[in-house]
């Protein structure tokens, strides 16, 4: 717990540090200073990580695991789908930043028009007087609201922070695609080594029951022991069965991830790595503020604080311009003689007065997002805490655990070999020479969903920390900061 907090205890700086950098309420850092007292501590640093990366992969040394997590990341509909989103934030920012500058557009307007007047002359009564006329126009128009209060730059600013949370979220969900995929992978070699020893422990009941069929025709043995020993067989085969369905099943998941299925081929590794490198005895505290679903929270927040700011000032008078300038005349000919050209240029002051109390709602709706997002990233920060923990506590027992049932698979093997023998000879029964196959077997199990155990807890630790346990060499400035 003490080496986590130590390297926790700027986190909140750096995670704030750059969304709030325009934000005069670093709200997300006095949240985790609410759910964890001493966590906020001062700090130099006013960037944060935006540089997310699948280099943890290379730390298990596969790869062909690499290069199936690299076509995930090209083929998975759900990158794709994270793709479009940030693309699609990346173009609402540049639409709301738009509003900043005055509206530009350029207009030709041509009409021809016949009146007709009834006009009575004195002495000669009514008479039906036709006129034909023209008018043409073409000039530009422009209008303008100028940003006095600051409440377009509120909602660019929110736009701005959307935009880096969707970044952010992006980055989150190959993270999880990228190690969903390693879990996924890992596992299928699991069951394709559990296949192996079921395979393996039919061989061996196999040539049981051809021992006892040897003793049972000399008479040594009766009906009853060779029972026993087809019994297993049969057991051994339906075992065997079962982790060839479930081998297809996990193939047939990393096939779905890749983006491949049904018709992607796929052939896991040999064996289970074994992991030498234990994670460091400190963390900076880069590492976790990297953690791509925290920075989204976080940058949620100051969205929406901007949005607050943004619908409080709707509540005061906005100041706008509009204006346009070109040349008119009745002639089509005129229209590019500068003696033509007509303009006008006119202001607005525009204070709301009564709305239904329509602008007060809009208030209080946005504080309610904003008190949720803040829940949001408290929840998330607890989350990452506790990921954390968790992982870190479980890596070292896990990887000692699987070293120790290996050597133990190792000497049950031993002890049933041995035990065989000795059956053979006459020297033991049956029932205990199945007993020492079962735990020869079921050992070497144990040992291979240890290692599993092993490689998918550092796979979460991975995900907990957004990365390995290398920070971005250089952090990345986001956009608010530029």
């Amino acid at each position: 717990m003490l080496r986590l907090v130590s390297f926790l205890s700027s986190i909140l700086i750096l995670l704030v540090g750059g969304g709030c950098a325009s934000n005069p309420r670093p709200l997300a850092q006095e949240a985790a200073e609410k759910r964890i007292p001493g966590l906020a501590e001062e700090s130099d640093s006013s960037e944060i990580i935006t540089d997310y990366s699948e280099m943890w992969v290379v730390d298990f040394g596969d790869p062909r695991l690499e290069r199936l997590i690299a076509t995930t990341l090209e083929e998975n509909p759900d990158a794709e789908a994270a793709a479009a989103q940030l693309r699609a934030a990346v173009a609402t920012s540049r639409i709301v930043g738009a509003d900043r500058l005055p509206q530009i557009s350029a207009q030709a307007t041509g009409a021809r028009a016949r009146t007709v007047n009834q006009v009575t002359y004195p002495g000669i009564g009514e008479s039906v007087v036709s006129q034909t006329s023209s008018r043409y126009e073409l000039g530009l128009n422009l209008s303008w609201e100028v940003d006095l209060w600051g409440r377009i730059a509120d909602a660019r600013q929110a736009a701005i922070f959307d935009q880096e949370a969707s970044a952010a979220q992006y980055a989150a969900t190959r993270l999880a695609l990228s190690t969903s995929v390693a879990r996924a992978w890992f596992q299928a070699t699991a069951l394709t080594l559990q296949q192996k020893i079921a395979r393996k422990q039919l061989e061996v009941s196999e040539k049981s029951l051809r021992a006892t069929e040897a003793r049972v025709n000399r008479g040594l043995l009766g009906s009853l022991e060779l029972s026993l020993a087809r019994s297993q067989v049969e057991s051994s085969r339906a075992t065997l069965q079962s982790r060839i369905r479930e081998k297809r099943n996990a193939y047939r998941l990393v096939q779905a991830l890749s983006g491949a299925f049904p018709d992607g081929e796929f052939t896991p590794s040999e064996d289970l790595p074994i992991l030498q490198t234990p994670p460091p005895s400190s963390l900076p505290a880069e590492i976790l503020a990297r953690r791509p679903d925290l920075i989204a929270a976080s940058l949620q927040i100051s969205a929406a604080d901007s949005r607050v700011s943004e619908a409080e000032k709707s509540l005061i008078p906005s100041i706008s311009l509009s204006g346009s300038y070109g040349t008119a005349s009745n002639e089509l000919s005129d229209l590019l003689d500068s003696n033509f050209t007509v303009w006008n240029l006119a202001g607005n002051l525009l204070q709301p007065i009564f709305q239904g109390g329509r602008l007060r709602a809009e208030v209080e709706r946005r504080e309610a997002v904003l008190a949720a997002a803040i829940a949001d990233f408290e929840s998330t920060l607890l989350t990452a805490f506790r990921e954390v923990e968790d992982t870190l506590d479980s890596d070292a027992y896990l990887r000692t655990a699987a070293g120790q049932a290996q050597q133990a698979a190792v000497l049950a093997q031993e002890a049933a070999s041995v035990g065989f023998d000795r059956y053979e000879r006459g020297l033991i029964e049956l029932l205990d020479v199945l007993e020492l196959q079962n735990r020869a077997f079921e050992a070497y199990n144990i040992a291979v969903d240890l290692r599993l155990a092993a490689l998918l807890n550092r796979i979460d630790l991975y995900a907990a920390l957004g990365g390995g346990f290398e920070p971005a060499v250089e952090p990345i400035p986001t956009l608010s900061q530029k």
